[in-house]
This record gives structure tokens, C-alpha cells and sequence, in this order.
């Protein structure tokens, strides 16, 4: 276990700075906060094909709307191999329609007592967010 003192600095603004035991509470952080800067559906999708956390936007939806207990497992399946900053996608078939619910995958191992965990979000063409930084970057960093 990594009792390393970590700090996350969240924006130039003067906000509370956390300050973490372990290194996977660091990584948890900002993954919570990675799903949290998307104005469309975010979250984190676990080993036993549950949802760990999920943003707003995903509640809204539904998590049955936003990805089907159905694709869950192929989806996590697709997040074991990718490496820090790589991404994969899958087409969820939406239905009584012939198009599609593109869904962008990411890869990350929080707490290696766990493994790897798919922070996954509805992938939107030309869609502005308002994220400040990806937090993505950051835990990729902390590997």
C-alpha cells in the first residue's frame, strides 16, 4: 500500500487542495471528477459490470438507457488492454432505430488490489463541454 502524501491542485482558483493517505484515493478522485466534467452521461464502470459512479447526466438518462447490462462486459473487455491515454469505442445499437449510441472507453487502474476499471462516456460529434483540464491526463500521470 502507498502511504505517499499525493495533492491534486484542481484550478488556478483558491480551492480546499485534498490531500491523500494512498495514492488509489488520488486516482478515485479524479476519476470521480473526470466523469463529473462532461455535460453528457460519464461514469465508471467496474470488473462485475456495475456502475461505481456515474455523473449526473448518466442518471438522468438511466443507466439501463445510458449503456444495457447486455454490452457492459464486452465493454469493460474492451478496456483491459488499453494503455494510459488510449481510447476505444463501441456502437450501442439503439432501439427501434437504425442508429447507434457511440460510447468512448478509457482504460485505468485505480487501486491495483482491483484492477482496471472503464471510465466510459457518450461519445457526442462536435460537442462542446466545458472541462477545464482532463483529468484523465492527470491519473495517467500518477501511473
Amino acid at each position: 500500500t502507498d502511504y505517499a502524501r499525493v495533492c491534486v491542485v484542481l484550478s488556478p482558483v483558491r480551492e480546499p487542495v485534498p490531500v491523500f493517505q494512498r495514492l488509489a484515493d488520488a486516482k478515485w478522485f479524479l476519476a470521480l471528477r473526470w466523469c463529473e466534467q462532461f455535460q453528457m452521461p460519464a461514469g465508471i464502470l467496474n470488473n462485475t459490470e456495475q456502475f461505481s459512479y456515474h455523473n449526473e447526466a448518466a442518471l438522468t438518462k438511466g443507466e439501463q438507457v445510458f449503456i444495457p447490462q447486455l454490452y457492459r462486459r464486452t465493454i469493460f473487455k474492451l478496456c483491459l488492454p488499453l494503455q494510459p491515454l488510449e481510447t476505444a469505442f463501441f456502437n450501442i445499437p439503439v432501439p427501434e432505430s437504425t442508429f447507434c449510441q457511440a460510447i468512448v472507453i478509457q482504460g485505468v487502474e485505480i487501486d491495483p488490489r482491483y484492477g482496471k476499471v472503464a471510465l466510459v462516456r457518450e461519445y457526442v460529434p462536435n460537442h462542446s463541454t466545458t472541462q477545464r483540464v482532463s483529468k484523465l491526463d492527470e491519473i495517467a500521470k500518477l501511473h
